[in-house]
């Protein structure tokens, strides 16, 4: 079994390989793993640079391939209405979960722990998370909104859910501090430590 410090550092590094392969990596700006991560409790001692060159060429801040970006109104929607080609995912750690607790009709798929989940077979995933494995594709296949703390999670967890074969993945950019800010319904967390 992989330690929580090893998971830690594989999150890291899939972060570190994802803002590689973005326009906006270009070596300016030193920043270090751990706090693009969100944990500070983590301490890299590797670092990468990047600078969002985004400005710089007026480029759109949506690619096509990159989802859907859900904001706060969104979100509350389809939390109140369930809808069956929708799964709401919170990319936290349980431990997370049960201090603050969650956004109703959401299921906890803890990335940094777990950040091969959307690649396990299906009976493997099952077993882990306690609930059937997403379709990647089919008319069965629901779109995947990701959410985490602040953002940062969410947006490596759909980069990892669409290198799975998922098609439909968007993420909620605000996460669970604009969730919470703005007085979103919060459910307590009712699952054990995946």
């Amino acid at each position: 079994m992989m330690t929580r410090t090893r998971a830690t550092q594989l999150a890291i590094q899939c972060g570190a390989q994802l803002a590689r392969s973005q326009p906006w990596y270009r070596p300016s700006l030193r920043i270090r793993p751990a706090q693009l991560a969100g944990n500070h409790a983590v301490r890299a001692t590797r670092s990468f640079s990047i600078t969002n060159s985004r400005w710089e060429k007026n480029e759109p801040t949506q690619k096509a391939d990159e989802g859907r970006q859900w904001d706060f109104e969104s979100i509350k929607e389809i939390s109140q209405s369930k809808p069956k080609n929708l799964l709401l995912i919170d990319v936290r750690e349980p431990n997370e979960l049960q201090s603050t607790g969650t956004i109703p009709t959401s299921l906890n798929i803890p990335i940094t722990s777990h950040p091969n989940a959307f690649h396990l077979p299906a009976e493997q995933f099952r077993h882990l998370f306690g609930f059937e494995k997403p379709a990647t594709d089919g008319p069965d296949a629901p779109e995947l909104v990701v959410f985490c703390k602040a953002g940062v999670r969410a947006r490596a967890a759909a980069e990892l859910a669409r290198s799975a074969g998922y098609n439909k993945v968007g993420d909620y950019a605000g996460s669970w501090l604009d969730w919470s800010a703005k007085g979103g319904k919060v459910e307590p967390f009712e699952g054990g430590d995946a």
